[in-house]
């Protein structure tokens, strides 16, 4: 999997003393076999991220992905060592100082993930944006490890075909279990627009995981070996086709765009003159594919009925709700942002800033209508670390991807290259998750954002010759050579462990909730009042392990309420609204107030709450329906006229809510 970039590979100093590459100077017995545990552990950490699953903890799907690759990433840094990762820093940096273009994207990233960190220690949200900032670095990490000599060899193949492995069990899950023929787990849906499907738990990102695997199958398929058996090749096909129906079962349209521009890369690198009809024939495949599979010919029905009667908000499921709160947090920060893993705390201050911009209530009917994330990774990464983080990011992306189509174009005009198809696999995927970070968010899900920084990291190498050498007698052995990357491990490390006890946090959660729901549903068995104060006690406890999250505290005040106790649990609701609005938090807050008597700061709460999320007026009291339906229909009315004052105010709050 060399470069054809790649030259200068020995020869002698100016001494004439003999030099070697640095990954022979580094390779021994030990070595070899720490780089294939750290190949068994990408490997692990790939296939983890889509099959992980732990019902004990309150976001079963999230958390447990994100818990293993967190250690993932942690573990396969340490058995790669302090001296690879020193080696990467000096000749990243060395590229960068001789002036290569593609030397100077990691530069780049290194510098949003400064400017990010400066971002998340200026935020209003210093806690939140600090565990968003302990991600990012992580994830640069990550791409670390791809860049590294980890995948060099018969290893990138070995990691490519964990990738597929995981992908194709969760394609044959996701089309399963649309037949009808399996069912995994019993969720409660608030939102999306299917079941939960195979182990990711969202029919969104089953559709980007299919469009990844897909491009890079697709892009392995493009650029035959000699070496490879029609087998391997008929197998590979196979589980393209179970890609593609899985992604067509999920109804995700963002997957097929990715997919597309994926494979236009493919297609015009590959085979140039050829590519228009080739993209006729995938357009005709899509139509096939539309009028054939029913999830997604309902959701192109939705889409153009929703356009034809230019409901464009609908039609884009509501994205563009975030995506102007996303905007107007952007202008009132645009150099330093929120700081990263704001957007969620910050959501509803950025909503209400556009609806009083454009004089109109930007109203979701869903159930679920708080947006965890902007669904556009550029507006979110604008909104949240500034435009100087972002664009630099931003930069080194485009610089990756520019310079990787050249060298695949470059490679494939050579039928008898063998170096074109890692560059195309690595060049495909980072073009599919380019586009469809326009409308999700496919750096923020371990099973999608670990294969494409790892793609991303891969392609740095791929990009990058290796011109710099190493003596053959110091082998890189110099204690002053070998700090950076000791330093570097330790922050890793460090920024890993705090995943341990926010998961322990997650349990807590669930336990709580357990007790919550059994109170809410058994009212002629109704749990003792000292489990409802252990559940009280648990979820208060987790809330300072996982910043910024309102769900310990929520679950925590609907015990406290359960308990008679409305004071209290009036409290608990405050608490979690200091660290971020919610409607639902609204609604909870009017149900305290109302069994303590207080009708006016319900009635308000309420007002807020429907305002907010439409769909909640079911949940209020039947009394208190028609005064906040009018109220509604006054201040939106109001709003229309530009007024001032016209949107409702956040619900009144005890003094001094502890934060």
């Amino acid at each position: 999997m060399a470069s054809p970039a790649r030259s200068h590979r020995g020869g002698r100093s100016r001494g004439g003393r003999r030099r070697q590459s640095p990954a022979r100077a580094l390779e021994t017995p030990r070595s070899r076999l720490r780089l294939q545990l750290a190949v068994a552990t990408v490997a692990f950490v790939i296939v983890a991220s889509q099959w992980c699953v732990d019902p004990g903890a309150e976001a079963a799907f999230d958390a447990p992905k994100r818990l293993v690759v967190v250690a993932g990433i942690a573990a396969a840094t340490m058995l790669l060592g302090g001296r690879a990762i020193a080696h990467g820093v000096r000749c990243t940096l060395g590229k960068a100082r001789t002036g290569m273009v593609v030397g100077w994207a990691p530069v780049l990233v290194c510098a949003a993930l400064v400017w990010a960190l400066l971002s998340a220690l200026v935020s209003p949200r210093v806690a939140v944006a600090l565990d968003g900032w302990r991600l990012l670095a992580l994830g640069v990490a990550w791409m670390g490890v791809g860049a590294s000599r980890l995948l060099d060899g018969s290893r990138g193949p070995a990691v490519l075909a964990a990738f597929w492995t995981a992908s194709g069990v969760t394609a044959l899950l996701t089309i399963l279990q649309s037949l009808g023929w399996i069912g995994i787990f019993e969720v409660e849906r608030l939102g999306g627009r299917g079941m939960a499907f195979a182990l990711l738990g969202n029919e969104g990102l089953v559709g980007l995981v299919m469009a990844l695997a897909a491009t890079s199958l697709c892009a392995v398929l493009a650029h035959p070996q000699p070496a490879e058996t029609r087998f391997g090749r008929a197998a590979m096909a196979a589980l393209l086709i179970l890609s593609l129906a899985a992604l067509g079962v999920t109804g995700n349209l963002t997957g097929w765009l990715a997919l597309a521009g994926g494979l236009a890369t493919v297609v015009v690198v590959r085979f140039r003159s050829r590519a228009i009809g080739i993209a006729m024939a995938g357009a005709i495949g899509f139509a096939v594919a539309v009028g054939a599979v029913a999830p997604l010919r309902h959701r192109v029905e939705t889409l153009v009925t929703s356009a034809r009667h230019g409901d464009w908000t609908s039609a884009l499921t509501y994205r563009p709700i975030a995506w102007r709160s996303a905007i107007e947090l952007a202008r009132q920060r645009p150099l330093v942002g929120f700081g990263p893993g704001t957007f969620e705390v910050e959501f509803i201050p950025g909503r209400v800033a556009a609806e009083e911009r454009l004089g109109r209530r930007l109203a979701n009917p869903n159930l679920e209508a708080h947006f965890a994330m902007a669904h556009d990774d550029y507006l979110e990464g604008v909104s949240t670390i500034g435009l100087l983080g972002s664009g630099a990011a931003l930069a080194a992306l485009a610089l990756t991807l520019v310079r990787l189509a050249r060298i695949a174009a470059h490679a494939s005009s050579d039928d008898s290259s063998s170096d074109a198809r890692p560059v195309s696999v690595c060049l495909a995927m980072a073009t599919a998750g380019a586009i469809s970070a326009l409308t999700w968010f496919p750096l923020e899900s371990p099973a999608t954002s670990v294969p494409l920084l790892l793609a991303l990291g891969r392609g740095w190498r791929l990009a990058m010759p290796e011109d710099g050498s190493v003596d053959e007698e110091g082998g890189g052995q110099d204690v002053a050579r070998v700090w950076p990357g000791r330093v570097a491990l330790g922050l890793i490390v460090a920024l890993a462990l705090p995943e341990v006890p926010r998961f322990s946090g997650e349990h807590a959660i669930a336990r709580a909730s357990a007790v919550v729901q059994a109170a809410s549903t058994s009212s002629a068995f109704p749990p003792a009042p000292s489990l409802l104060r252990m559940a009280t006690e648990s979820a208060c406890a987790a809330e300072r392990w996982i910043p910024g999250d309102t769900r310990g505290l929520v679950t925590a005040g609907a015990a406290a309420l359960f308990q008679g106790d409305p004071a209290k649990g009036l409290d608990l609701y405050a608490r979690a609204f200091a660290r971020s609005e919610r409607a639902e938090i609204d609604l909870d807050l009017g149900r305290a107030y109302a069994m303590l008597d207080r009708r006016p700061e319900a009635l308000a709460a309420f007002v807020r709450a429907v305002w907010l999320s439409p769909a909640l007026e079911s949940a209020l009291p039947e009394a208190a329906r028609p005064l906040v339906a009018r109220e509604v229909a006054r201040r939106e009315a109001a709003l229309a006229a530009r007024e001032a004052s016209a949107i409702p105010p956040p619900p009144p709050l005890p003094a001094s809510p502890a934060s």
